[in-house]
């Protein structure tokens, strides 16, 4: 069991609204989000840790164990949907989707209810000025696309990609001047394959060299994988141009008993390619690598 503690905060919901039937907006306050440090890269994520299920307010759980000393065990990644530094308020988008600790427990979350959240932290990269840009994410990512979009230079060319469960999980983007948005209804959304790879693979390369965009994509995290696959290996765009991760993973109880029975070591293949001399994007090929050889 690890402390995180120090590096938690004290969270009241302070606002719940139902955006669709998928997906719940809650707003955090309280004194110590303070002491929040988001408003950085636009995809900022941190670590939301909720109470046990058994009981409301945040209490400590049954054992005495305070929820944040379980912050890796019960902890999920989330996407900052806004940040109100002056007023101290943090708004996240939460998916009702599979059986997660804190989808779970958003949807029946209630004004006064207390949660943790970590420390943010940033990785998108924006692109030089005029440049194309093409994002894709399904609706666990629209709170990162939201925030991307707005956040790019009026004059670049952008193309945005959005898988919904329906047409009430669709939001307004607003950005450059060239914006196209598509939005892929997928009514299996959560329980089926993605319908990104496919319809990004229809899309590119498109009126412009693939290999002159840069390219920002969040989802499912086989999804995600393919579509790094098809960029970096098919279309041949550069390292550093393409990101791609995997948010959420479809059937991941079974995913996760399955690769806990594989043996594969991902530390040890990363710590391998690193004293071989191997780059970033080749280690992670190498661990994709052999993920596709264990069926997994």
């Amino acid at each position: 069991m690890v402390e995180v503690g120090r590096d938690h905060l004290r969270a009241e919901v302070v606002g719940v609204e139902r955006l669709s039937p998928r997906v719940v907006r809650i707003t955090f306050g309280g004194p110590e989000l303070a002491g929040f440090g988001g408003g950085g890269a636009p995809d900022e994520w941190f670590r939301l840790v909720v109470p046990p299920s058994t009981g409301r307010g945040g209490a400590a759980e049954p054992d005495g164990v305070d929820p944040r000393r379980r912050a890796e065990e019960v902890g999920r990644w989330y996407t900052v949907r806004r940040w109100d530094a002056d007023a101290a308020l943090l708004t996240v988008d939460l998916v009702l989707h599979g059986r997660g600790v804190a989808a779970s427990w958003a949807g029946s979350a209630a004004v006064g209810d207390t949660a943790w959240v970590g420390q943010p932290r940033g990785a998108y990269v924006p692109p030089p000025p005029g440049v194309p840009v093409v994002l894709a994410g399904d609706l666990t990512s629209l709170p990162a696309l939201t925030r991307i979009v707005a956040s790019l230079p009026g004059t670049t060319p952008t193309r945005v990609l959005v898988e919904v469960g329906g047409a009430d999980d669709e939001q307004p983007l607003d950005g450059p001047a060239d914006l196209e948005v598509s939005w892929l209804r997928n009514p299996r959304f959560g329980r089926a394959e993605s319908l990104l790879p496919a319809a990004l693979r229809e899309l590119l390369p498109g009126r412009s060299d693939p290999r002159t965009c840069r390219y920002w994509m969040a989802g499912e995290a086989t999804a995600a994988r393919l579509v790094r696959h098809h960029l970096r290996h098919e279309l041949r765009v550069p390292d550093g141009h393409h990101h791609a991760v995997g948010y959420w993973r479809l059937d991941g109880e079974e995913w996760n008993r399955r690769f806990a029975e594989s043996g594969i070591d991902i530390g040890a293949i990363w710590n391998a390619g690193q004293r071989t001399g191997r780059t970033q994007e080749e280690i992670v090929d190498d661990i994709h690598a052999r993920l596709v050889e264990a069926g997994l």
